[in-house]
């Protein structure tokens, strides 16, 4: 792995894993509009990495702009989504859920890999790598 890529991946660890333990908050169930994965990706679309409102606090946008540059250089198809997953919320607390809701609804549907939060370690992170199919 490049040494730029492990530098960004170190990063998203640290950056994700303290807004994972400072914050937390269930993410709306779908109502009216947009499904939730369909906002995630609309977001994705214009940056690589998506942050919930539950977490903007802990992770400012400058922040986010920092960290997304940071994957753009890389070159690597990496996708950040940081949400508060819990049981009920629109993906029933299920991370791979959340991934394969997201997944599906990038356009482009290219190879990928999802860095989400994990539903059965919550400070942690799990990462999806989603092939195109």
């Amino acid at each position: 792995m490049p040494t730029d890529a492990k530098r960004v991946i170190s990063a998203l660890a640290a950056l994700l894993l303290t807004a994972l333990t400072t914050t937390g908050s269930a993410v709306a169930a779908d109502g009216d509009g947009p499904s939730a994965g369909q906002r995630i990706a609309n977001a994705l679309r214009t940056s690589p990495v998506y942050v919930d409102e539950a977490y903007a606090e802990a992770v400012p946008p400058s922040r986010r702009r920092q960290l997304a540059d940071r994957i753009r250089r890389t070159g690597l198809p990496i996708k950040v989504v940081l949400i508060p997953l819990t049981k009920g919320d629109a993906f029933d607390g299920e991370s791979d859920l959340l991934a394969g809701s997201v997944r599906d609804r990038l356009a482009d549907r290219r190879d990928l890999v999802l860095i989400t939060s994990d539903s059965d370690f919550p400070d942690s992170l799990r990462g999806s790598p989603c092939t195109s199919r």
